[in-house]
């Protein structure tokens, strides 16, 4: 005896598919768009523009940001002298690749006979303070 292959089976009449799941990954969410993400990263640049300012003013300005009650220093390596903008801006540019790579640029102050980060190596420069 030979087991017969059962053919495609009709729905029964008035049956109609399930409705398609609403577009999302879960309950009460759904997937951000083109539009929502690039004004979410407009915001992003522009706080990050804000913290640009912020530290390559103060660094510029005052040698120092105000968050510093140790009256630290940031000065040229090389002579000691002031740190001009461009010396800010690669040290906040160094600032960054030292926190992106697991804040390795950072605590690499810990074990420099200088106590410099890879921020400081970029930029020339060394944090001092009184003694």
């Amino acid at each position: 005896m030979t087991a017969a292959t059962p053919g495609p089976q009709t729905p029964p009449a008035g049956w109609a598919p399930p409705p398609e799941a609403p577009a999302g990954p879960a309950q009460g969410l759904r997937y951000a768009g083109l539009w929502v993400r690039f004004v979410a990263f407009i915001l992003n640049a522009i706080g990050l523009l804000l913290d640009l300012i912020y530290f390559v003013g103060f660094w510029t300005w005052r040698g120092q940001s105000p968050g510093i009650p140790f009256n630290m220093r940031i000065v040229l390596a090389a002579d000691g002298g002031k740190v001009d903008v461009v010396r800010a801006l690669l040290r906040y540019v160094g600032l960054i690749i030292s926190i992106v790579v697991l804040f390795l640029g950072v605590i690499w102050v810990a074990f420099h006979r200088r106590k410099q980060g890879w921020h400081d190596k970029i930029a020339g420069t060394v944090v001092v303070r009184p003694t």
